[in-house]
């Protein structure tokens, strides 16, 4: 009972002193969601596109790994640069598919030493980390997509309209589109990459509420407002990928459909 009192504290303390700084977090996770179903149903229809195209499973997967490649290779980056910088021995690198028990497609590997939970959990984000920068940079910088987002907000379609018409006249706006959508279904950790996450967030948890305890949330705070603008930097990155995927999905639907037709093919997804 003590202890249900205590966790009641805690987090009555938390939303009491710093609710606004747990909304951006809240709202990347909620962009999470349809991110992650979006990028799982790009990754089965791509496959499925290279089958009709080959009517081989392997070739297939080799033709998936090429349009996939700038994102493999900007994950496995990510993981190599964490690790570098925290001094963790790598051991193998691979930037090539490999097919897994189950079926499953790796399509690239950074194998380092068993390390703590910390560091492991600070590797497993190191893809995040740098898909998340390539976004951000790719959007904003060569596709500035700030004045199409501008229109938008405004809800008159002339001026949206016209905001697409200046975003696609970017030089080579089909090509860093490209590199957006790689990028983004390739930047999320996998399963391996998540192992720790459980053990370092309960332990931050038990750090923070221990602070909110001892009447340091203030200090709390402070850091968690440092840490809300890297939150609100993911969830622009997250629903930007969003926003690709979406014109992306209409385009493998579209040419799945035609080749299918054209092949008298039918991909037959369980």
């Amino acid at each position: 009972m003590n202890a249900l009192v205590a966790g009641y504290a805690i987090m009555s303390a938390m939303f009491t002193v710093t609710p606004q700084l747990f909304l951006p977090w809240l709202t990347a996770v909620a962009a999470v969601v349809p991110l992650v179903i979006l990028e799982r149903w790009i990754h089965k229809h791509l496959q499925g596109v290279g089958l009709l195209i080959t009517n081989d499973p392997e070739t297939a997967v080799i033709l998936y790994y090429f349009v996939m490649l700038p994102g493999v290779i900007v994950h496995e980056f990510g993981h190599w640069v964490m690790a570098t910088l925290l001094r963790v021995r790598i051991r193998k690198i691979r930037i090539w598919p490999e097919r897994q028990r189950g079926g499953t497609i790796r399509l690239g590997l950074v194998q380092t030493d068993k390390v703590d939970p910390v560091r492991s959990t600070l590797i497993g984000l190191g893809p995040l980390v740098a898909g998340v920068a390539v976004v951000l940079f790719v959007s904003t910088r060569i596709l500035n997509t700030g004045p199409f987002y501008a229109a938008l907000a405004t809800g008159d379609l002339p001026t949206i309209l016209a905001g697409i018409d200046g975003l696609t006249g970017t030089p080579d706006f089909w090509i860093w589109t490209y590199v957006l959508f790689a990028v983004s279904n390739a930047m999320m950790p996998s399963a391996a990459d998540r192992q720790s996450w459980p053990v370092v967030g309960l332990g931050i948890a038990l750090v923070v509420g221990a602070m909110f305890l001892m009447d340091l949330g203030n200090l709390v705070a402070l850091g968690l407002q440092q840490v809300a603008l890297a939150a609100e930097a993911v969830t622009v990155a997250f629903l930007t990928a969003i926003g690709v995927d979406l014109v992306f999905v209409v385009v493998i639907f579209l040419l799945e459909e035609v080749l299918g037709r054209i092949f008298g093919r039918v991909i037959d997804y369980k």
